[in-house]
């Protein structure tokens, strides 16, 4: 006879009038990514802080999924403290090198813009010792021109030697001038002479013109 029952047909097939057994749930894997990340990360910028910018991304990274690792760990979610721990400390090594090294490059370049380039000395100039050679004194006397009394010439006595070395022009002329006008009247006294001539210029003379002549020299 068969029974309908399904309690009791259950109990029919496990003796003892025991429950089936059931299998225990398997346990969760532990996460350790990021203590490996940390202890991987942190080398590198360990082995990288000569380069400090790089070194000291990595290790900051590296801090970061340490601590996060730790965190894991203590949770109970992670296994692998000493790796997390090691990454962590590696990490922040790798910070303090990268630091130090760009703090004492800096350092070095402060110096040596503070220095500057060597100063280059400039060699003394030896002082000119040679004496200044005064300007040539002008010739005595009235040379040729045209001259304003009272402005150009003093009145008085002049006196010239003659002729000036001429091959051309052989003599000496000179003329008492009442202006400077050129018209033939404005002569007062005139001379053309191949010899020593002495003349005197009056006050009332308006200029004297001479041409061809020695230096004319005031003698009283």
């Amino acid at each position: 006879m068969i029974n309908s029952d399904p309690g009791q047909r259950y109990f029919q097939q496990y003796p003892g009038n025991y429950p089936p057994p059931y299998a225990p749930p398997s346990p969760p894997k532990p996460k350790n990514g990021f203590g490996i990340t940390a202890l991987v990360v942190g080398l590198i910028g360990l082995l990288t802080c000569p380069v400090p910018v790089f070194g000291c991304l990595c290790g900051i990274v590296a801090v970061v999924f340490g601590l996060l690792g730790l965190g894991r760990v203590w949770r109970g979610e992670a296994g692998n403290k000493g790796v997390a721990w090691s990454g962590t400390v590696i990490a922040g090594l790798a910070v303090v090198a990268s630091v130090g090294i760009f703090a004492g490059g800096m350092a070095s370049t402060g110096t040596s813009a503070a220095g500057g380039a060597a100063p280059v000395s400039t060699p003394a100039v030896a002082p000119n010792t040679q004496p200044t050679l005064a300007p040539p004194a002008p010739p005595p006397g009235v040379g040729d021109g045209t001259y304003a009394v009272g402005m150009d010439l003093k009145p008085g006595t002049y006196r010239t030697a003659g002729p000036a070395p001429n091959p051309i022009f052989k003599n000496c002329y000179w003329a008492r001038l009442r202006d400077t006008s050129g018209e033939f009247k404005a002569i007062i006294a005139n001379g053309n002479s191949q010899g020593p001539v002495t003349i005197t210029v009056q006050p009332s003379d308006g200029a004297f013109h001479t041409q061809g002549c020695q230096p004319w020299v005031k003698i009283k």
